[in-house]
C-alpha cells in the first residue's frame, strides 16, 4: 500500500513639428590689438540634411571638419539641443561638450508616437538640434567659429513585450497561487547589440485600485496618463531582468499586470494589449493551487486530481511490487503558471509526519524524511519480504 501525499510547493518566484531652435552662444574672445586674428571655420562632412524633409534613426553617426586660415583648430564644441532665445533670457546657458574628434556617435531620446501611426510596427519621434563650433588657438586667446547646426527628428521603432508566463489571455483571467512569477520577453526591432530593451517599467493594480478599472477597459489610456506622469506609482527593472516575484497575495482577489519596455531612444512600448503585455489573473486558494503530483514506475503511473496537503485513506494509491528486490518508484509535479517548485522529499514508514529529525544516515535511514531537492525526483525502496505492507510518503 502506497500513499501519495501531495502537498502544497513553496511557489518559487516570483510619444512632430518642425520648429526652428535657437541658441546661445558663449562671447567671442577680443581682438588681438596688434593682429587681427581670423575666425576659424567649421563645416559638416556627413549629418542629416533637413529636419523637415527627412527622418533619421535615432541613433545616427555625424561628421565634420575645421580650419583656421592664420593658425590651427585647437578643438571643438557641441552642444545638443541647445537652450531657446527665452530660455536665454531667463538665464539658461548652453552646455558645451569639449572633443578633439571629428565625429560623434549621438544616441537622442524619441518618445513621442510618430504623427502618422504604423500599427505593426508603432514608431516614435522628436526634433532635435546639434550645434558645433570651431576654437582655434589664437594667442590673443581662444577665438570661435560661427557655430553651425543641423535640426533633425530621430526616429525609432518602439520596444515590445510579451509575456510569457503565465501566458496572458483576453477572454480568460489565468489562475494563480498565494505566489507566482510573472515572466516576459522584450525585443527592441532597431536596437543595438542584443536588440533588447534598457528598462521595463511594470505595475500591479488590484481590483480596488483606481486604475484598475481603466487598465481593464481602455488599457491604451492608462498608458497615456502614465507617460504623461513619469510613470509615477510603477516599478521598474534594468532590461536584463524579465521576471518579477509576487508573495502572499489574498485568495480570492483579482489583480492586472502590466509591462512596457523603454528602450536605447527612451521610447516606451506603444500599448497595452491584454494578449500580450498585461496579464489578468485570479488569486486561487490553497488546497486548490498545489502542484499536483505524478507517480509512477514500470507497473503502474498515477496523477493526483489535484494539489493540497493530506494523508487521507482516499488518497492512498494501492500498488503491488516484486518481494526481495529493490524498486525504484519515480515522480515529478504539475504546478499552475508562473509557479515555481522548490523541494521534494520522501520518507518509507515514517511514524510521525511532523519529525523533522534528519537521516542518519541519508542514503538508508529512509524512515526519517529526506533532505529537500527539487532534484529529489525518485526513491528506491526495498526490499521487502512478501506480503508486507509498507508506506511511502512523497512531498
Amino acid at each position: 500500500m502506497i500513499p501519495i501525499r501531495a502537498l502544497p510547493a513553496r511557489f518559487a518566484w516570483l510619444i512632430a513639428a518642425t520648429a526652428l531652435t535657437l541658441w546661445s552662444c558663449s562671447p567671442v574672445g577680443l581682438d588681438d590689438p596688434f593682429h587681427s586674428n581670423q575666425r576659424p571655420r567649421v563645416e559638416f562632412t556627413q549629418a542629416p540634411a533637413r529636419a523637415d524633409s527627412t527622418r533619421y534613426s535615432y541613433a545616427y553617426h555625424l561628421y565634420w571638419s575645421g580650419y583656421d586660415p592664420d593658425g590651427q583648430i585647437d578643438h571643438f564644441e557641441y552642444a545638443i539641443d541647445p537652450p531657446s532665445e527665452a530660455q536665454v533670457v531667463a538665464g539658461r546657458e548652453t552646455s558645451w561638450v569639449r572633443t578633439l574628434k571629428h565625429d560623434e556617435f549621438m544616441r537622442l531620446a524619441s518618445t513621442r508616437p510618430d504623427s502618422v501611426p504604423d500599427p505593426i510596427r508603432p514608431k516614435t519621434t522628436d526634433f532635435h538640434t546639434f550645434v558645433i563650433r570651431a576654437v582655434d588657438n589664437s594667442k590673443g586667446g581662444s577665438r570661435y567659429s560661427e557655430p553651425i547646426s543641423r535640426s533633425f527628428y530621430t526616429y525609432t521603432i518602439a520596444p515590445e513585450v510579451q509575456i510569457s508566463s503565465p501566458r496572458p489571455n483576453s477572454f480568460f483571467e489565468a489562475q494563480v497561487g498565494l505566489s507566482v512569477t510573472i515572466s516576459w520577453a522584450g525585443f527592441d526591432p532597431d536596437g543595438s547589440g542584443q536588440r533588447r530593451p534598457v528598462q521595463y517599467r511594470y505595475l500591479l493594480l488590484g481590483a480596488t485600485d483606481p486604475l484598475y478599472g481603466l487598465a481593464r477597459s481602455v488599457p491604451d489610456s492608462l498608458l497615456r496618463f502614465s507617460l504623461a506622469t513619469g510613470f509615477a506609482g510603477w516599478d521598474s527593472l534594468d532590461g536584463a531582468k524579465t521576471s518579477v516575484r509576487y508573495t502572499q497575495l489574498t485568495p480570492g482577489t483579482q489583480r492586472v499586470f502590466i509591462v512596457v519596455a523603454k528602450d536605447e531612444a527612451g521610447a516606451y512600448s506603444a500599448s497595452l494589449s491584454s494578449n500580450t503585455n498585461m496579464l489578468a489573473f485570479h488569486v486561487g486558494f490553497p488546497q486548490t493551487s498545489g502542484p499536483r503530483i505524478v507517480v509512477g514506475n514500470e507497473f503502474f503511473n498515477y496523477m493526483y486530481p489535484g494539489g493540497g496537503y493530506t494523508h487521507d485513506e482516499l488518497a492512498v494509491v494501492r500498488v503491488e511490487l516484486p518481494p526481495r528486490i529493490k524498486t525504484r518508484i519515480n515522480w515529478y509535479s504539475e504546478t499552475r503558471p508562473g509557479v515555481g517548485l522548490d523541494s521534494y522529499r520522501w520518507a518509507v514508514d515514517i511514524e510521525d509526519l511532523t519529525d523533522e529529525t534528519p537521516r542518519n544516515p541519508e542514503t538508508t535511514d529512509q524512515a526519517h524524511w529526506s533532505r529537500k531537492s527539487p532534484s529529489a525526483t525518485f526513491a528506491e525502496v526495498g526490499p521487502f519480504e512478501p506480503g508486507s505492507v509498507h508506506i511511502l510518503y512523497i512531498e
